[in-house]
């Protein structure tokens, strides 16, 4: 099946008749698995129920226990008793999720990305895992404000979206723009942490312009997240092995204007 290509429609959900797409294996299983409820994925209509509600999939579970109000260095004036809800924008098939959720028990995140088969195999790597607090959204990121409240996330990983280098007239494709960032804004928090990897100088550069001209803050010392795992994709991976340079910040996003 091809990607979600638009965002007229953000709550378009999984297709219900065959017919509507090419044989996907992926959508039979989703499909099947979703019947059962132990599926940690999320689509279609079901975004909008648990706008400005993410939290509460794992409000049952005490035994993560309580955030120390240490952890929140450089995330602003989050409350101890707040768990930390952060979501990664295009998880791919979910290797850096599930280590983030390992890592961080004391904290809840949300996979998005725009394919069944990578939706699908993040969220059954979760389960298969057995892994805590974290699930994986069938959907588009440029759409996001339909599916999380203002203010909702406490921070945003944005590892290697396509850069859409190759033809000038591409570039209008690309994720990072004015709009896509003040949907982000209206997303995060005040304080709130944006985590940033690309292997293109040229689309760092830009997007980093871009985030300081919307008052994000760059940051110098390391995020609580980036803490304890090895964080990297598939994607940096191959680049690395490449020899290619990886391009990396990370900023605070604040409403004030210097």
């Amino acid at each position: 099946m091809p990607p979600l290509r638009s965002t007229s429609n953000p709550f378009a959900g999984l297709p219900r008749h065959r017919s509507e797409v090419q044989h996907n294996p992926y959508l039979s299983q989703i499909m099947a698995e979703k019947k059962t409820h132990q599926l940690p994925l999320f689509s279609g209509e079901e975004l909008r129920h648990w706008r400005g509600r993410w939290r509460q999939l794992w409000q049952g579970d005490a035994s993560k226990g309580q955030v120390a109000e240490s952890q929140f260095t450089g995330l602003g004036s989050a409350k101890a008793e707040r768990r930390p809800l952060v979501l990664e924008i295009g998880c791919h098939r979910g290797d850096v999720l599930r280590e983030l959720i390992r890592h961080h028990p004391q904290a809840c995140f949300l996979g998005m990305d725009i394919t069944l088969k990578r939706v699908y195999l993040a969220a059954r790597g979760i389960q298969d895992a057995g892994i805590g607090d974290g699930a994986v959204i069938y959907g588009r990121a440029e759409a996001m404000v339909h599916f999380f409240a203002a203010g909702e996330l406490d921070g945003v990983v944005v590892f290697f979206p396509d850069p859409w280098v190759k033809k000038l007239r591409q570039r209008k494709h690309r994720l990072w723009n004015e709009c896509f960032v003040e949907n982000l804004k209206q997303v995060m928090r005040e304080g709130a942490f944006l985590w940033f990897k690309t292997d293109v100088r040229c689309y760092f550069k830009d997007t980093h312009e871009l985030l300081c001209a919307a008052g994000f803050h760059p940051l110098e010392k390391e995020l609580w997240v980036a803490e304890g795992g090895d964080y990297t994709s598939l994607f940096e991976r191959r680049c690395r092995q490449q020899g290619k340079e990886v391009y990396e910040a990370r900023y605070q996003m604040t409403t004030e204007r210097s």
